[in-house]
């Protein structure tokens, strides 16, 4: 996929995972961060107890909630910004902003 588009977006996609990835503190996981250079194994959790953790976070942890809550007025606006310029369908269909 990252071949397929111009060297622009292809810089915007690397620029946008590796924010993604220090914003998530996945340097904190090594053996998920780096799988897999530490074996073919990966780490089993506990995804019963995931939700509430999430949540529990979410509620006190401000790691958690500044995060979030930034990225949702960033998605906020990108969203209002295409409702006024009516974009809402061009962008579901063609993917542009």
């Amino acid at each position: 996929m990252v071949a397929a588009l111009p060297a622009a977006g292809g810089l915007v996609l690397a620029g946008g995972s590796l924010l993604h990835h220090l914003l998530d503190g996945m340097w904190r996981y090594p053996a998920t961060f780096l799988w897999p250079l530490y074996g073919w194994g990966f780490p089993r959790g506990h995804p019963e107890e995931w939700f509430w953790q999430w949540l529990a976070g979410l509620l006190h942890d401000p790691l958690v909630y500044v995060p979030e809550a930034a990225g949702g007025i960033v998605l906020l606006f990108f969203f209002g910004q295409l409702v006024y310029r009516e974009g809402v369908m061009e962008f579901f269909t063609r993917g542009r902003f």
